[in-house]
Order: C-alpha cells, then sequence, then structure tokens
C-alpha cells in the first residue's frame, strides 16, 4: 500500500508541478497555498513513502517506522489537499 500511495502521490504532485492551472483552488481556504506548492509537497512527500514502501519488502525497521510517521502525514496532506481539485 506504501508503494501504492507515494506513486499516486507523487503523480498527483508532479501534475501539480508542471502544470498549476490543473487544479482548481477553492478560495478562502485555510491552508492559502497555490497548486505549485501543493504538488511540490506532494511530490516529496510521495517520494519518501515510495521509499519506505520499498524498504519494507526488504524488511528495514527504519522503513516502517517512516513509513508510519509518513502515511499518517500523508492522511493529513491528502485532507488538506481536498479544495483543490483536478
Amino acid at each position: 500500500m506504501l508503494i501504492l500511495i507515494g506513486s499516486f502521490h507523487a503523480i498527483a504532485g508532479l501534475a501539480g508541478v508542471v502544470k498549476d492551472d490543473f487544479y482548481a483552488v477553492t478560495p478562502n481556504y485555510v491552508f492559502e497555498f497555490d497548486a505549485t506548492t501543493w504538488g511540490w509537497t506532494h511530490l516529496i512527500g510521495g517520494i519518501i513513502v515510495l521509499f519506505a514502501g520499498f524498504g519494507v519488502f526488504r524488511g528495514a525497521v527504519w522503513a516502517r517506522t517512516v513509513g508510519v510517521i509518513i502515511a499518517v502525514i500523508s492522511a493529513l496532506a491528502s485532507f488538506a489537499w481536498i479544495p483543490i481539485y483536478p
């Protein structure tokens, strides 16, 4: 699941970085970042989650720890991403 979620976050982040008008940003939201900022956030987070997923397959203890922490952060970032729709 970490590899799958990491891939999806990286793709969503890449879409926000490459073409920032791809996402329609809702006005007057608590987190007032542009789509490029959210794109970089998702791209970097997705890559970290992806590497943690591969680390879990290798049986690395650090990957499990990073995976759990990043999964929680990833869930919160996804919640904050709600008003920015493709």
